[in-house]
């Protein structure tokens, strides 16, 4: 049975996918990674959504007879690590319908099915930058931010400008269009950018540009995805 890694949306496995198989093989893989865990992504972060794919999970579990790693990776936004971890506790124990208690970030724990006599391994991961936010505060960080000029124009000319006219802009919407600009107007070329809609999606982007974030600055958070998602390059 593969191992499974979920995320929130199809752009995080994008870019997941991409730091797994650049960034964590093993000082002895010179070779691909052979086995690509099975990347789930929830469309977005609710407790129904996530319930649901993990018992999915356990039904796959049992039809197998496997045991499996299964990983989860989501935004601190708001909250501390000890919260998500919580968060993430209670329903890992109502889908697996076993008592969870993972106590660390980025350490796997094995935990046993005593009705059929299986046990998988489990872990939580968090996005984000100084202990908070979502994985596009740690992407802009490690974007190339002294060429971003059509992008950081947005937070000094177009933010103030919409200010003055009495209009606010939310600080996610605005990272989200930093985030669009910095691609699609500063990184792509003229020719590239006739098939802009195609080329600033994360999967094609990050082919086309991988020099255009460091994914390999000392962050963190960013250290802790690439410890996290190494576990699951050479199994």
């Amino acid at each position: 049975m593969t191992n499974k890694i979920i995320v929130e949306s199809f752009n995080d496995k994008a870019i997941y996918s991409h730091i797994l198989k650049r960034y964590c093989r093993s000082d002895t893989d010179i070779e691909s990674i052979v086995n690509d865990p099975d990347w789930i992504d929830l469309d977005g972060l609710e407790e129904t959504k996530l319930t649901t794919k993990l018992e999915e999970i356990l039904t796959d579990i049992i039809k197998a007879k496997a045991t499996p790693k299964i990983g989860i990776i989501i935004d601190l936004d708001m909250s501390s690590v000890k919260d998500r971890i919580t968060f993430l506790n209670s329903i890992c124990s109502k889908a697996f319908n076993i008592a969870i208690d993972i106590e660390r970030e980025n350490e796997f724990k094995t935990f046993l099915l005593p009705d059929y006599d299986l046990d998988f391994e489990l872990a939580y991961c968090f996005s984000g930058l100084n202990g908070s936010g979502e994985l596009e505060h740690l992407l802009k960080e490690i974007a190339d931010t002294q060429s971003s000029h059509h992008a950081n124009c947005l937070e000094t000319g177009w933010k103030p400008c919409l200010a003055s006219k009495g209009v606010t802009v939310k600080d996610k919407d605005l990272r989200k269009l930093w985030m669009d600009f910095y691609k699609r107007m500063d990184c792509l070329s003229n020719k590239q950018r006739k098939q802009a809609k195609e080329n600033v999606k994360w999967e094609n982007f990050l082919v086309l540009h991988p020099e255009k974030f460091n994914f390999e600055k000392d962050i963190p958070e960013l250290n802790n995805i690439k410890q996290f998602l190494t576990s699951f390059a050479n199994s």
